[in-house]
């Protein structure tokens, strides 16, 4: 039976329901044009969730590279040696070199990585008998962090603390709060 929409002539094809000419290029240039759109606000969306993404994560692995610095740091007290350099009675340090930091550090077994694309953390015995190992951003991180620090502090007793002078608007690890002004 013939559809009633069909002149009574008309076969039962394909050929008999297509839209009249050019009506299927146009459905296909909504169809890419409405894509595109759709693409667009995925972006716009996405986009500001992977830059803060970013930089939490270069915070949490900048935190985390220098306190792995910590049991190096604590074995030359214990040996007595109270000063970094490359000298044989110096700390050196053992860190692996790191992108998200500046070259200026001196904890790659007493000095800077050769690489200037790397950088490690500062370290530095005080005279009151503190210590402090400073990660300065730099190179490949994120451009909200660069020259912003991470600076962990050892007391004399032995105790840890860490700050950062990041703005609070980025995320922190909680062992890591942020000293920057509102």
């Amino acid at each position: 039976m013939i559809p009633p929409s069909f002149p009574k002539n008309a076969k039962h094809s394909r050929t008999a329901a297509r839209l009249p000419a050019g009506g299927r290029a146009q459905q296909g240039r909504v169809l890419l044009v409405l894509a595109f759109v759709i693409a667009i606000v995925f972006a716009a969306i996405a986009m500001p969730q992977y830059r803060y993404a970013r930089i939490s994560n270069q915070i949490a692995r900048v935190v985390t590279e220098g306190s792995e610095q910590h049991g190096t740091v604590e074995a030359c007290i214990a040996k007595g040696r109270r000063r970094s350099g490359v000298a044989d009675d110096a700390c050196r340090g053992t860190a692996a070199g790191s992108p998200f930091l500046e070259n200026s550090g001196n904890t790659q077994y007493g000095s800077r990585p050769s690489d200037p694309t790397l950088g490690v953390p500062f370290l530095a015995f005080r005279e009151d008998g503190t210590v402090t190992l400073t990660s300065t951003f730099g190179n490949l991180a994120a451009e909200a962090l660069s020259s912003q620090k991470i600076i962990w502090t050892r007391d004399r007793i032995g105790t840890w603390t860490c700050a950062s002078t990041v703005p609070k608007k980025h995320h922190h690890p909680a062992r890591c709060p942020s000293i920057a002004p509102d």
